[in-house]
């Protein structure tokens, strides 16, 4: 280990130590103690993720980097002091035949018994899940093991950098290493067909770099997973429904806290988000996303229902969460304040007319969502909808002036005026609905009129019924993937 490298390795964990709660690595044995070695890991959050591996691995770790950082005069003199490697891309306006040199110093450092750091999706990935990586670390692997006759020992170590917020001060990091990969098993396939044995190590390489990371492919499926996760943690609203505190209460503890944000503080924040077993943590969110998958495809009306309870659950907290901004009336809060208030003044006045139009169109809307699901074929369901749409609300509005006009007795002025009020009405509905669910959290007209019991008591009984149905859930998912439950050891457990 170089000097430089040492010391910045020093000052580096003194800065990661303040920035995050915690930072934990699970499977620190699987990196071998001697020998060449290649981490490739997932790459969520740019240069911190060089930061947080260097500091988890007790040899140097040898980057690559792509060439215009090293444009830079102060980073190139650290980097060249470190063996940081240089990289150029196409994307970058680069020469990428300069990457024969890139690739030669890499083979060396291997040939030496060193550790060369990659990030093989070549840019910063999403948070929750790993995108496609790319062939450069699979060519580096068995280009070095090809110029040794195979007898090199490069072994790749798949890393899953998994944030539990990385956007967030006082986070948690997990650092995961997978069991190493031995380049030397594809010597046969390399020396009949290098480009698939170059495919087929880099398939092996996302695999394991997968199951060191919270990977989950679906959006829809990650945020539920999250949203659940949150469900379950201890958070600010986790305290108040567990302990049940009165609303003044809960106001002076946020006052306090506001006006005493010391170090004392932090360290009480530390305290309260560390994680003893952050590896538990992230098993525990991939086997709720694949159950989640498992749901989605196998029952997606049930799936629907869930993600319908999760979004009401949200909703609740946010109430309790606006009612005490409030309350509290801190200056932070102020312009969430004035919004809300500004949005319930809409709601309460355009409610009554917005109810008008949804009363008086409810009936030919339905008719037309029927004559819609109806349709043959999904290409010509919009214009099945605007043909009947057309239809069936002109004969509805022809059929209430009508019936104004000859059965009671109303002037032909009077019934054209009630009969207009209904289109117009109705797109007030429309409008107002798809306002106020958009911004159904800041509307304070049904927060205000609760009590803070009232609201949290609410929290708890869907709480309980959410961790009920999230039980339901994984049972059926290791129920009909028993090798999945054999994985986890559940079947033991039961027996003993």
């Amino acid at each position: 280990m170089s000097q430089l490298y040492h010391v910045l390795r020093r000052v580096i964990s003194f800065g990661l130590d303040l920035y995050f709660v915690d930072i934990q690595s699970h499977g620190v044995e699987n990196v071998p103690k001697w020998g060449p070695v290649i981490f490739a890991a997932n790459h969520p959050n740019s240069i911190m993720d060089t930061m947080i591996l260097g500091f988890c691995s007790e040899r140097q770790v040898h980057y690559m980097a792509r060439s215009g950082l090293f444009e830079h005069l102060p980073l190139k003199f650290i980097f060249d002091r470190c063996g940081v490697i240089p990289v150029y891309r196409s994307q970058d306006g680069t020469d990428r035949s300069k990457n024969a040199s890139s690739f030669e110093a890499a083979f060396e450092l291997l040939e030496g018994g060193k550790v060369l750091g990659i990030f093989p999706e070549g840019r910063n990935s999403q948070e929750w899940r790993v995108i496609d990586i790319k062939t450069g670390t699979a060519r580096i692997a068995l280009g070095a093991e090809e110029r040794n006759d195979f007898d090199l020992g490069v072994r790749v170590v798949p890393v899953g950098l998994n944030y539990q917020d990385r956007d967030r001060f006082l986070t948690s990091v997990l650092l995961r290493f997978g069991e190493p990969i031995d380049v030397r098993k594809w010597k046969a396939q390399y020396e009949e067909d290098d480009r698939e044995a170059v495919r087929d190590l880099t398939r092996t390489i996302q695999q394991g770099i997968e199951a060191q990371t919270l990977h989950v492919e679906n959006v829809v499926v990650w945020e539920m997973a999250r949203a659940l996760s949150r469900i379950a943690a201890r958070s600010y609203i986790g305290e108040l429904v567990e302990e049940r505190e009165e609303f003044g209460e809960l106001v002076r503890k946020s006052e306090a806290r506001r006006k005493s944000f010391t170090k004392g503080v932090i360290n009480r924040m530390r305290f309260v988000d560390r994680a003893p077993q952050l590896s538990e943590r992230f098993d525990s969110e991939q086997l709720l996303s694949d159950a989640l998958v498992h749901e989605l495809e196998t029952k997606p009306l049930a799936f629907a229902e869930l993600r319908a309870s999760v979004r009401q659950y949200e909703d609740h907290l946010a109430q309790v969460r606006l009612r005490h901004d409030f309350a509290a009336r801190h200056p932070a809060t102020l312009s969430s304040r004035k919004e809300g208030a500004k949005l319930t003044v809409y709601a309460l006045l355009v409610g009554p007319f917005a109810a008008w139009g949804f009363v008086h169109n409810v009936l030919p809307y339905q008719l037309v969502k029927v004559a819609a699901r109806r349709a043959p074929d999904e290409a010509i369901r919009a214009m099945t909808a605007f043909v009947f749409g057309t239809l069936f609300f002109l004969s509805w509005y022809a059929l209430i002036g009508w019936g104004l006009w000859v059965w009671n007795e109303e002037s032909l002025v009077e019934a054209s005026i009630y009969v207009a009020s209904i289109p117009i009405t109705g797109f007030i509905f429309l409008r107002y609905r798809k306002r106020v669910a958009g911004w159904r959290d800041k509307i304070l007209a049904r927060t205000l009129f609760r009590t803070q019991q009232n609201l949290v008591n609410t929290l708890f009984d869907e709480r309980e019924r959410l961790s009920k149905r999230v039980a339901v859930l994984l049972d059926s998912y290791l129920a009909d993937r028993p090798e999945r439950a054999e994985e986890l050891g559940v079947s033991e457990r039961e027996e003993e």
